[in-house]
């Protein structure tokens, strides 16, 4: 299983890394719950999994409760927590920071550089594309832990699987995903306005080169869709630019969103990280920090050979990130 992990059959696409697998191999996961509600998993949804943070704990619960909602288990990914990711860890899946500086300039973000915790998120979600290769899962669901589903979620996402058995080409009155989609967006970073809720429900296939961001807050993805996520790490980008931006060539070809959107964030905000200290991955190509939220250069301080740490007086050092280890498996 591990070998065909780290050369995935994929026409026009790369491998992995050795390092990468040896990481996303080893990555911690909590199943919770059972399947009570046979609707999706009938339909080929074969996993359910939600990115969590230790830290906000209130989140993971909320998600549990809605998960018992839904009937759906779910395998919370655990692992890669921001103060876990170490300076072999941050070389191995964040090598180059130039596209994402470019991006970050040109669509006017806060910076240029990316942070330790967004490459934290990413490796989470690159672990539920693992996971489901390993098991051969046709469909998952992967959503971040402050994703709401409504009453009329299973049914919307039913209507996405139910014709994802033969080829198809949907057109925009049709909402069942064809055989070859990839990946299938199912959640906004805003709740649909009245306006939207008024409109014909939809399923769009999203061009390539269309100039629309798409969050992934929540999305489906097909095996495919999963090989071909991991056959293009290491990511260049937070999920959002890795899945949807059109510079970026992680985002599959065959990508598609259901409007109005089904899922959205609670935006209840019960704990916050903006007090965590600001780290960022120090790369090769890493230029001046631009934006408005870069840290001052007099506070900015290597704390290892990739990782950069901010703060607002004396920085005391990550113990576990200036540490020389070399887990087995790392090597690039």
């Amino acid at each position: 299983m591990q070998r065909a992990l780290v050369a995935l059959a994929a026409a026009g696409v790369g491998a992995m890394l050795p390092c990468e697998d040896a990481l996303l191999k080893r990555t911690e996961m909590v199943t919770y719950g059972v399947n009570t509600d046979a609707t999706l998993p009938s339909l080929g949804l074969d996993g359910f999994y939600v990115t969590t943070y230790a830290k906000l704990k209130e989140r993971r619960g909320r998600m549990e409760a809605r998960a018992d909602k839904l009937g759906l288990q779910v395998r919370f990914v655990t692992g890669w927590d921001r103060e876990l990711l170490t300076d072999e860890v941050v070389a191995c899946v964040y090598p180059s920071n130039a596209l994402f500086a470019r991006t970050a300039r040109a669509m006017n973000f806060k910076l240029t550089w990316m942070r330790i915790g967004e490459i934290s998120l990413n490796m989470k979600h690159a672990a539920a594309y693992y996971d489901a290769v390993a098991r051969g899962h046709r469909h998952i669901l992967v959503c971040e832990d402050d994703a709401f589903f409504p009453d009329n979620f299973t049914t919307v996402v039913a209507e996405l699987l139910g014709g994802a058995r033969a080829p198809a080409s949907p057109s925009l009155a049709s909402l069942a995903l064809p055989s070859d989609y990839h990946v299938c967006f199912v959640c906004n970073y805003a709740r649909p306005t009245a306006d939207e809720l008024s409109r014909p429900q939809r399923l769009h296939r999203i061009n390539p080169r269309e100039r629309v961001m798409h969050g992934a807050c929540g999305y489906l993805v097909s095996q495919a869709g999963a090989r071909w996520l991991l056959a293009h790490m290491p990511y260049q980008g937070p999920a959002d630019l890795q899945l949807a931006h059109w510079d970026y060539p992680s985002a599959p070809p065959n990508r598609y969103t259901r409007e109005p959107w089904p899922s959205w964030p609670d935006k209840l905000g019960s704990q916050q990280t903006q007090k965590l200290v600001a780290m960022f991955p120090r790369t090769a190509d890493l230029q001046p920090c631009w934006g408005k939220a870069c840290p001052p250069p007099e506070l900015t301080r290597n704390v290892s050979e990739h990782i950069l740490v901010a703060g607002r007086g004396p920085l005391r050092p990550l113990v576990q990130s200036v540490r020389r280890r070399s887990p087995a498996g790392l090597a690039r």
